[in-house]
């Protein structure tokens, strides 16, 4: 166990959940290979597009620090910069990065998410413990460390997702990250389980905050730093637990004002045994930024592209059929004044991916958008929920993510329809994906800049889990440090 156990009792008075999260976050958990393999792909994977979404102009102007001075001795790098900050704006920074560009690992069930937005509290508690332990002529933590608690962290996100439903209230899925966040980090930090109890209470006292920012009219870059303010308030509860705070036992179960009286009965539940089932069947995104309910939909594009080649002009109207989740999140018309509402349009990742025949983040910027022949594809898809896709979708043996794109021509030739049931970065094509998830992680580094003979150290440890294994977190984070 990374942490150390301090303060730990039985507890009286709390929730059943509270205490159950509590419970799995402060007890060792046994990995297998597959846990190991799953929670080191996740990290580098998220490294890699943390220094990317790092170099954004929107993004770039929000890292650095903001809740505490500048510490270039001592601080915590957020990869993909020169800063070096304390604990909260490390957390902040670094998952803000790797969520930017929505190039990072998903989770799909009854709530949509992203797991790997955690590593900003794990990277930042780990990496300030192990400068303080150096300094006292102590050893750090090493990648080896990390492995249990991103596989935590995970499992405890995914497991509540896969019951909780928030968007159906309006409400943002980050709650479920800063409660993940609070009781891995708690733990991490020193904590003991009654002090992860007070920590993920605090937590869960903030029921989420709305959606508005991810849906038209009002999209707003909100939705790439919720999740990272969501891990910095987790790590402020973990401290505060720390120093003495005991939390609200009753935070869900308390008549008028507790969670269930607010948001309806279970809002917030787990929907299983918290194991370690979550971190191997986690989604990536392979070679396209893409809401991953379109990821399907873009590969699909791209697929019928080569018998379009030309003939863009002679398109009538182009089909794509999706999940019902698909429909909710990504069927957009109108005006798309931003990256932020483009990255979330289905018909505009499949405009983009017919016109260009690729998908990078430059895509969704002003200068690709401001494309007319884009704009006038963009007007000739049409977006419908597939049932049989919806009910792939829900199936818990399949996990599908179907899309299907068809284009009809002028003169009444159909192009398709091509169909794709699950994307590149799904657990069933983990193999086909994992080598161009190694030329991501190259290519995402070389766009950021980074130096390429610190670019080959993290190609190696990508091909060595035992190198990666044993490598210092501190000595990790400055590889990727300006």
């Amino acid at each position: 166990m990374v942490g150390a156990g301090r303060g730990s009792s039985e507890g009286t008075g709390w929730d059943d959940l509270v205490s159950e999260i509590a419970e799995y976050a402060a007890a060792p958990l046994v990995l297998d290979e597959a846990a190991r393999a799953a929670a080191r792909l996740s990290l580098l994977d998220s490294l890699g597009v943390a220094c990317l979404g790092a170099q954004h102009p929107d993004c770039a102007p929000l890292l650095g620090a903001l809740c505490s001075p500048p510490d270039p001795e001592g601080g915590t790098p957020i990869p993909g910069t020169r800063h070096r900050v304390g604990l909260l704006d490390a957390a902040f920074g670094i998952s803000a990065a790797i969520r930017w560009l929505d190039f990072n690992d998903t989770w799909l069930a009854a709530e949509w998410s992203h797991p790997s937005d955690n590593l900003g509290a794990i990277l930042a508690a780990s990496d300030q413990l192990s400068r303080h332990r150096l300094a006292d002529g102590g050893a750090p933590l090493r990648v080896a460390d990390l492995l249990e608690p991103i596989c935590k962290a995970y499992e405890i996100q995914g497991v509540l997702a896969t019951a909780s439903c928030l968007h159906d209230r309006g409400l943002d899925h980050v709650l479920l990250v800063e409660v993940a966040s609070a009781a891995v980090g708690a733990w991490l930090l020193g904590a003991g389980e009654d002090q992860v109890r007070a920590a993920v209470s605090n937590a869960l006292a903030d029921a989420s905050t709305l959606r508005v920012y991810r849906h038209q009219p009002v999209v707003s870059w909100r939705k790439s730093w919720a999740a990272a303010e969501a891990v910095q308030r987790a790590l402020r509860f973990a401290l505060l637990a720390l120093r003495g705070d005991r939390g609200c036992p009753k935070v869900i179960s308390a008549p008028t004002w507790g969670l269930n009286a607010v948001l309806g009965e279970e809002a917030v539940r787990l929907g299983g045994e918290l194991g370690c089932a979550v971190a191997p069947q986690v989604l990536y995104k392979v070679p396209w930024p893409a809401e991953y309910h379109g990821q399907s939909a873009v590969e699909a594009a791209i697929r019928l592209r080569p018998a379009l080649q030309g003939r863009l002009r002679e398109v009538r109207e182009i089909h794509v059929r999706t999940q019902r989740s698909g429909v909710t999140i990504l069927d957009k018309r109108g005006p798309l004044p931003t990256a932020a509402d483009r990255d979330h349009c289905l018909q505009y990742m499949v405009a983009a991916a017919l016109v260009y025949g690729e998908l990078d983040y430059s895509a969704y910027e002003d200068r690709a958008a401001g494309n007319p022949e884009l704009e006038r594809v963009r007007g000739l898809t049409r977006v419908s929920e597939d049932p049989e896709y919806t009910l792939a979708y829900h199936d818990p043996d399949r996990r599908a993510v179907a899309n299907s794109v068809e284009v009809e021509l002028m003169g009444g030739e159909r192009l398709g329809p091509e169909v794709v049931w699950y994307p590149l970065g799904h657990p069933r094509r983990r193999q086909e994906a994992l080598p161009m998830l190694r030329r991501k992680l190259t290519r995402n580094l070389g766009r950021a800049q980074v130096a390429p003979d610190r670019i080959s150290v993290l190609e190696r440890l990508f091909d060595e889990p035992e190198r990666l294994d044993d490598m210092p977190i501190p000595e990790l984070l400055d590889q990727l440090s300006g």
